[in-house]
C-alpha cells in the first residue's frame, strides 16, 4: 500500500469507521513526514493517536 499522504486521504485500512489509526511526530510535535495522514471520504480526520517516532534515542545504561 501506498501512504495516504499521496492521495489526502486516510489510506484502505484508515477509512474503516472501527479502525483506530496511529501516526509519529518529530521533536516539534509535527506530523513525521512518513505519517500517514489526511480524512476518511465521511470527512473524520486522521491519525486517531499519535506520538514520538522520529529521533528516538534510548537510554543508555551504564555500570
Amino acid at each position: 500500500m501506498e501512504p495516504a499522504a499521496a492521495t489526502g486521504y486516510a489510506d484502505v485500512v484508515g477509512v474503516v469507521a472501527t479502525a483506530l489509526t496511529v501516526g509519529a511526530v518529530d521533536k516539534p510535535d509535527l506530523l513525521a513526514e512518513f505519517a500517514s495522514r489526511g480524512m476518511r471520504i465521511s470527512g473524520t480526520l486522521k491519525p486517531d493517536i499519535s506520538a514520538s517516532g522520529v529521533a528516538i534515542v534510548p537510554g543508555i545504561f551504564a555500570e
